[in-house]
């Protein structure tokens, strides 16, 4: 049978039938081939037949490196000499009889030994005779005291004794395992209890060392683990299922400023996350679009960097471009060898070299910057190609410092197809020169022919309006988006006789107000008194921006009053005004009256912004009253915003309001409407949290107007 054995076959498991009575008298006679036995690397033999001839034949197993032996019957021979096997590295003996135990381990000899498991029987009686010295006698007879790593007993009873003599003779020891020692219910802890300093120091510091190194094994295989199920689950992530389109739209939120050095890092960061991330940021034309400049640069880096800059905005493709240039640093821009007229040069060499730009911002200390830089891309421009300094659309011009000149100089070199212009002066205290005395502040109105093409006009001023910047706008007759921030200025009084302003329109603009034809969005930031709304007539108006001076200025109760006059009698936009912002404005119980009156006023709106608004809540109060006595309540309302400034105790005044609106009952877990569906879309608040929690995403009313509804609603606290 041996004989036919496959020659590659290096692992035997050999289990003979059980029983002598199956063979009559005379047991059959087991040879195991030389040849066999010495190819072999694992061998398990299983017996139980009085054949004296089986173990002697295991001589021949030189390669054997796990062997399993199980011999309960076997006679064990009478000899000196053991078997040796040289390369058993892992031996299992099962099922070791009391009777045969001292002729089965002295019959056997593993020089190579690192994992011994002893099964044993009739275990009563070693605890008479003793566990450990025939043990330890095996060992030491086979020369592996210091290659043994690993024991294990099982199905013994062991007295504590025994379990300590066997540590203190094995020094090389790391693991002990005991199954079913019936000396106690924990064994191997009552054990190591019992154990004395002096004769377990050495076992217990190899067993720390041992836990030791499993515990960093471990977590070493923890963290494989953790980064390939990390992998795992960024390879089926809903991120990945996302469009690039959208990708993209998600990129340009997170980089929505004009791009600096940090935000070329941060555009940089989202390329390195992944081959998606990348190809996405490069096909997102937008994130291209933008930069800004900070002057730190040598003049040779800056040569250098000239090229980059062409490579960058190549990358926007044909959105519109914005460039910013920041020269806080510069001094002395009038000196002729001062580093302004060098820098200056460079960066307008790129509008004459093919450089298409359609927003420039200029920030400078001084006017002399811009005149620097306007004067050198006029000095260097070609006249045979259209020149790209033309071709800018929108420009900003904002200046920190002081000065004396008057803007017309400045006026003379913005590009002649500006019709977007934003002028943002520096404070008046900073501004202010003792050259101001002398020659009176400097004149900032525009020339007629630049005020005459703008659609869209930005100013940021706090001086005294005693110049006629704000007359002079009626002659923006194509303006189309207006926007004066008056930093919290208080005299917001203007001179209408001052010179520029003709005599026979004086009458006109104390009548109608500055009229602009085609203005359709206004907005007014940082505003101390409501009654700067009366300057303007505005027939067209869609959107009306109203910012106050921070919310603890005193306020005049006028914004009713001022407001209605200004929409129903001076402008007369009352069907086309759809959107109302008011921002920074603390109302008292009178004024959050003239709040709720204001709204009931303007039933066209569609589009409702209170942002920094406090005690908002109550206005949403007199609302729902309004709307339950049968009054028209803002009935072409689709978008309303709360941001800022709401207390989260509010909250049930305006869930009060958004019911009023259409009122519903429940019948049979459904909803049931009373009256027409509701306009309303969106509905975003954002609320101040105190220590009070407040869970208003499961709130009934949200759920209507999110399941029912179809409203969009966004809640959440201030941050």
């Amino acid at each position: 049978m041996f004989q036919r054995l496959p020659s590659s076959a290096t692992s035997l498991e050999l289990s003979l039938p059980a029983g002598l009575e199956d063979f009559g008298d005379e047991a059959p006679e087991l040879h195991l081939p030389s040849q066999v036995l010495e190819r072999l690397t694992t061998l398990d033999i299983e017996c139980d037949w009085c054949d004296p001839a089986v173990l002697p034949q295991l001589k021949h197993c030189i390669n054997v490196e796990t062997l399993a032996i199980e011999l309960s019957e076997v006679i064990i021979p009478e000899t000196d000499e053991p078997v040796v096997f040289p390369q058993v590295r892992n031996l299992h003996l099962k099922y070791v009889a009391a009777d045969s135990e001292s002729q089965m381990l002295k019959f056997i000899k593993a020089p190579k030994m690192v994992n011994l498991e002893v099964r044993y029987r009739d275990s009563d009686d070693y605890v008479k005779r003793g566990l450990a010295n025939p043990l330890l006698a095996f060992i030491k007879q086979s020369g592996c005291e210091t290659t043994l790593r690993s024991l294990s007993l099982r199905d013994v009873d062991a007295r504590v004794r025994e379990m300590v003599k066997i540590l203190v003779g094995l020094p090389s020891l790391t693991s002990l395992k005991l199954q079913r020692v019936s000396s106690t219910e924990d064994p191997e802890d009552y054990l190591f209890e019992q154990l004395t300093t002096r004769d377990a120091k050495g076992f217990n510091t190899r067993r720390a060392d041992t836990i030791t190194c499993r515990i960093s094994k471990i977590r070493s295989e923890l963290k494989v683990l953790e980064n390939q199920l990390y992998k795992q689950k960024a390879a089926i992530s809903a991120l990945r299922l996302i469009p690039p389109e959208i990708l993209g739209e998600i990129f340009e939120l997170v980089l929505d400023y004009v791009l600096d050095n940090k935000g070329i890092k941060d555009l940089a960061n989202i390329q390195l996350v992944c081959r998606q991330w990348r190809d996405t940021a490069r096909i997102t034309r937008r994130l291209w679009s933008s930069f800004m400049f900070l002057e730190k640069y040598d003049i040779p880096q800056l040569i250098q960097a000239r090229d980059s800059f062409k490579t960058w905005f190549n990358r926007a493709g044909n959105s519109p471009k914005m460039f910013s240039y920041l020269t806080l640093g510069h001094e002395n821009c009038e000196a002729q060898d001062s580093k302004c007229k060098a820098v200056t040069r460079i960066f307008a060499s790129l509008l004459t070299e093919g450089l298409s730009i359609d927003h420039l911002w200029l920030e400078s200390r001084s006017l002399q910057c811009f005149l620097n830089f306007a004067g050198a891309v006029r000095s260097i421009q070609s006249g045979q190609n259209p020149h790209s300094w033309d071709s800018i659309r929108s420009f900003t011009l904002s200046l920190v410092g002081p000065w004396t000149e008057p803007l017309d100089i400045a006026y003379q070199h913005i590009p002649k197809n500006v019709t977007s212009f934003q002028l943002y002066l520096p404070d008046y205290n900073n501004a202010h020169s003792p050259a101001f005395d002398e020659v009176g502040i400097p004149d900032v109105c525009p020339p007629l022919d630049l005020l005459e093409r703008l659609t869209s006009f930005s100013l940021l001023c706090d001086w005294p309006v005693s110049y006629p910047v704000l007359p002079s706008l009626r002659h923006c007759t194509n303006l189309e988006t207006l926007t004066v921030d008056f930093y919290g200025q208080e005299d917001v009084e203007v001179d209408w006789y001052a010179e520029g302003v003709p005599w026979d329109d004086v009458d006109k603009i104390f009548k109608f107000g500055v009229l602009l034809p085609k203005l359709h969005t206004l907005r007014l930031r940082c505003i101390r008194d409501i009654s700067v709304l009366k300057l303007f007539n505005t027939p067209r108006l869609v959107q009306l921006d109203i910012g106050f001076f921070k919310t603890y200025t005193r306020i005049k109760p006028q914004l009713f009053d001022t407001v209605q006059r200004f929409v129903k009698r001076r402008s007369k936009c009352e069907e086309t005004l759809r959107c109302f912002r008011l921002r920074e404005w603390s109302g008292s119980d009178g004024k959050v009256v003239e709040l709720a009156n204001l709204l009931l006023e303007l039933p066209s709106l569609t589009r409702i912004t209170l942002d920094c608004v406090y005690q908002s809540e109550l206005a949403f109060s007199l609302l729902a009253a309004a709307k339950m006595e049968g009054k028209a309540c803002l009935p072409n309302l689709e978008v309303l915003e709360v941001l800022r400034g709401f207390h989260a105790r509010g909250m049930d005044y305006l869930f009060g309001f958004l019911k009023s609106r259409r009122p519903y009952r429940f019948h049979e877990g459904e909803v049931v409407f009373d009256g027409s569906p509701d306009s309303l879309k969106r509905l975003t608040v954002v609320y101040q949290q105190f220590r009070d929690e407040h869970e208003f995403e499961n709130s009934e009313i949200v759920q209507v107007l999110r399941r029912w509804c179809g409203v969009s609603v966004s809640l959440g606290p201030q941050t």
